[in-house]
């Protein structure tokens, strides 16, 4: 059997013609020679496998033996992920499978075809970052332009793709101005109203709002006609549904300016509470009073019925860290501001440089395990489905991290313009932090600047806290 593999990927969406052209090479090709063909072809697809329905269904032909050839326009047709590259190579070698382009005809059984072909999967592989990068340009430019670049809009919005415009969604503006009117009656804390938004309404996917996801909705300038990207606001094309006057007073009752109200069935939240999380199992810690005090606890119990072996630390200990962390971090912001001492300006550079090392060592190691894993199938001492899921396990583990290496990188470019506006932003919320009227306002300014407080406690071993920023 002789396949034709077509594929139009996502940068090639645009273009009407691409996937037409490449039919008609493609099948000329093989009526030139004679032979017959089936076609598979798919269309802005993921590059991972596991998304792919139609090379799939070739893999299972290959694998059953029904193969002869695969004809494409590239060999980063098939795939231009290096791992997945590898396991399809390999399949073609085992099942004795040319592949064959307009251009050139592969025997990877043949050592100067294989290492041609692990080349051009290296040069696949970078094109495909340079269009990654390509295409988060073009969502700047969408976005200095007013327009969405997120797949989905907001509570209160909806997109149409024929006009490629985010439309008002009535539905949605009911449920979003029902959280805007409560909040601003100044009786609700974002906890309260969560519980009263879902009494009425039906979140997302038939899910529960929670404090955190109606603080992000309050908080979302989208609402006042702004687009975001890369942490700037841009004027969008969109219809404001909210005015700039109640969005201040929401942020005002947000930083505790105004005492909420204790409704009926009020129970008394904490400092920290939902905060810290538990660095041995990943859950979050509840902070409970004693007889020592308020303490965070992990309750967690895995599926084999242990506890989590988390031992109980004091909230007074992880708030002096978190004081003297947030003491530290207005002064490096302070410092890089002002340009008054070149080691603590460069301090947020060396430590976003070291998070980016500190990934590609553990993509280096991922790596090893991936060869180790390859090693261990072409031995036959693992099958071919348990080294395909461990390749793609490691592939998805990899790929996350060099999505946020580039982030990291983006930051350090960012960072020296963005000096002053993260200075004045951070000052403001840890001013107002001190200023809080009570522990719910507490927690709520807190969650605007900390990404996570992790607490890593064994019994009788020494209390480790790590605090991360926004």
């Amino acid at each position: 059997m002789n396949i034709i593999y077509l594929r139009k990927s996502r940068e090639d969406i645009n273009k009407e013609d691409s996937l037409e052209n490449h039919r008609t090479i493609l099948t000329n090709l093989c009526k030139n020679k004679g032979w017959e063909y089936t076609i598979f072809e798919e269309i802005g697809t993921s590059d991972s496998l596991e998304q792919r329905t139609e090379i799939n269904k070739v893999i299972k032909l290959i694998n059953e033996g029904k193969v002869k050839r695969v004809i494409c326009m590239a060999l980063d047709r098939l795939s231009r992920n290096q791992f997945d590259s590898a396991f399809i190579q390999k399949l073609l070698m085992e099942h004795n499978v040319e592949v064959i382009t307009p251009s050139k005809n592969y025997n990877l059984n043949d050592d100067s075809d294989i290492l041609l072909s692990s080349f051009e999967n290296i040069i696949s592989a970078q094109e495909y970052r340079l269009i990654k990068r390509r295409m988060a340009i073009g969502k700047e430019v969408k976005a200095k332009q007013g327009k969405i670049t997120s797949g989905v809009p907001p509570l209160g919005y909806k997109k149409d793709k024929n006009i490629n415009k985010v439309l008002v969604d009535e539905e949605g503006k009911k449920k979003y101005r029902f959280l805007v009117e409560k909040f601003l009656t100044g009786e609700y804390s974002t906890h309260t109203l969560a519980i009263e938004f879902n009494k009425r309404f039906v979140g997302n996917r038939g899910k529960l709002s929670n404090n955190s996801r109606i603080y992000k909705i309050l908080t979302n300038r989208f609402y006042l006609g702004y687009v975001k990207f890369k942490g700037k606001w841009y004027e969008g094309e969109h219809e404001p549904l909210i005015t700039l006057e109640e969005f201040k007073q929401i942020e005002n009752l947000l930083k505790g300016k105004s005492l909420i109200k204790k409704r009926e069935g009020y129970i008394e939240v904490k400092k920290l509470s939902q905060i810290c999380k538990c660095a041995l199992c990943g859950h979050t810690l509840t902070i409970k009073k004693d007889k020592y005090g308020n303490v965070a606890r992990c309750w967690y119990v895995y599926p084999d019925g242990t506890r989590c072996k988390f031992s109980s630390v004091k909230e007074d200990l992880i708030l002096d860290n978190l004081n003297y962390a947030l003491d530290t971090q207005i002064k490096i912001l302070e410092q890089a501001y002002l340009n008054k001492d070149n080691d603590n300006r460069n301090i947020i550079i060396n430590q976003l440089q070291e998070q980016i090392e500190d990934n590609k060592l553990l993509i280096d190691r991922l790596n090893i395990k991936k060869n180790n894993t390859i090693s261990l199938a072409q031995e036959g001492i693992i099958d071919l489905a348990t080294t395909k899921g461990e390749l793609n396990k490691f592939n998805l583990e990899i790929k996350n991290l060099e999505e946020n290496i580039e982030l990291l990188k983006d930051k350090i470019e960012n960072n020296n313009i963005d000096n002053k506006q993260r200075y004045e932003s951070f000052k403001e919320v840890y001013d107002t932090l001190k200023n809080a009227v009570d522990a719910e306002a507490y927690n709520t300014i807190l969650r605007k600047i900390i990404k996570k407080i992790e607490i890593h406690h064994l019994k009788k071993q020494d209390v480790n806290i790590n605090i991360e920023f926004l």
